[in-house]
């Protein structure tokens, strides 16, 4: 990747003005209590799927893969700036009430309940889809989200054939350091308190973390290698609490 060249806020976002109104495709990003936001431009609208993680990029990949492959944007250029700066207004977005998308989110409530009780699942998330209409552009919420969420992985990603993804999750799926590689245990939420109190875990939320925990040793147990597990810590994330759990490494050498 080549090395980012280190621009002030009004000049880093100007070039991402200029990237997206070409309808060239672009990355930004900002770590877990990060001091920058990164951003990687590509110089052309090629849709690149080839999964090649040596190759200095960002991916994108879906959760099923067999349908639409993951897309990387190149990083042809590569930007830095800092995270200071005055937090963005923004102003609540209305709801837009979606009959459909509730009827089928009830279907799929009721049928996981069944399958629960059958025994057929442990565990389920059931998700609904609901639509917001906003004001302002993409790159205002992108670093609204780097302000109002420091712990989280912020990020905002576009091509012209793929769309644009932003988000701002506590969630890390793997990390790569010296022969190791470690992931988290995520499951369970309580919510936050005004004063920040500890959260008080139920054994809903203890079973629910023993379940992930669970499942996560049985997968590297199947690739021969040696789990260690570390210690369960409190983490709040946005207006919740979540059960972050400790290292699950590998002990193999890749």
């Amino acid at each position: 990747m080549p090395y980012p060249k280190r621009k002030k806020r009004k000049k880093f976002r100007a070039i991402l003005e200029e990237q997206y109104g070409k309808g060239l495709p672009f990355a930004v990003y900002r770590k877990p209590e990060g001091v920058d936001i990164r951003a990687i431009l590509q110089e052309d609208a090629l849709l690149d799927t080839e999964l090649d993680l040596s190759r200095p990029g960002f991916h994108i990949a879906p959760f099923n893969d067999k349908d639409t492959p993951a897309v990387c944007i190149r990083a042809d250029r590569s930007y830095l700036t800092d995270c200071k700066g005055q937090l963005p207004k923004a102003a609540p977005a209305p709801h837009l009430t979606d009959t459909l998308a509730r009827e089928i989110h009830m279907q799929l409530v009721q049928k996981s309940i069944e399958a629960l009780k059958k025994g057929i699942l442990e565990k389920v998330v059931v998700s609904r889809r609901f639509s917001l209409a906003i004001s302002g552009d993409v790159l205002d919420i992108f670093f609204h989200l780097t302000r109002t969420f420091p712990k989280a992985f912020s990020y905002i990603w576009y091509h012209p054939e793929a769309g644009t993804w932003l988000g701002a999750t506590p969630e890390r799926l793997l990390r790569y350091h010296s022969g190791m590689a470690e992931t988290i245990a995520l499951a369970g939420t309580r919510p936050s308190d005004s004063k920040d109190s500890a959260p008080v875990w139920t054994e809903k939320e203890r079973h629910e973390q023993a379940l992930v925990t669970r499942f996560i040793l049985d997968q590297i147990d199947q690739k021969n290698m040696h789990p260690e597990t570390g210690s369960v810590k409190n983490v709040r994330a946005g207006k919740v609490w979540i059960p972050w759990g400790g290292r699950h490494g590998g002990g193999r050498q890749f």
